[in-house]
């Protein structure tokens, strides 16, 4: 493998990192139907940029949209699945993640923002 600018990330000799891994966030979540009723636990991951990965203690169904809470940053967001294999997915964000507190008072305006599709954005 190589790093963004093109050199080895590996000594080729030793097989040794140049630089240390990067680190997966691994932190307690919860999914919830748009209406805000309990659906499932599950643990959050970094995947990339505007994805994050959940892994699910067992095999469930999920609506098309649901709401995505971060028990460790105190967020919610609503979300859909972009990829699935087995227990663990990849899910984008048709509204930004925004404090619980925040989303409480807000919740009507935010689904219908992603119900109309808009595109994810700071209410």
């Amino acid at each position: 493998m190589t790093d963004p600018k093109g050199t080895p990330d590996r000594h080729q000799d030793t097989g040794q990192r140049h630089t240390p891994a990067p680190r997966t966030r691994l932190r307690k979540g919860r999914i919830a139907t748009l209406s805000d009723e309990p659906v499932s636990d599950c643990t959050l991951f970094d995947v990339e940029e505007g994805t994050i990965g959940i892994t699910l203690p067992q095999n469930i169904q999920l609506p098309n949209g649901y709401l995505l809470y971060d028990e460790r940053e105190h967020t919610v967001g609503i979300a859909r699945t972009s990829w699935r294999t087995g227990l663990e997915l990849g899910v984008v964000f048709n509204v930004t993640p925004m404090p619980v507190s925040y989303f409480r008072k807000h919740h009507a305006k935010a689904l219908k923002e992603a119900q109309a599709g808009t595109p994810a954005s700071k209410l």
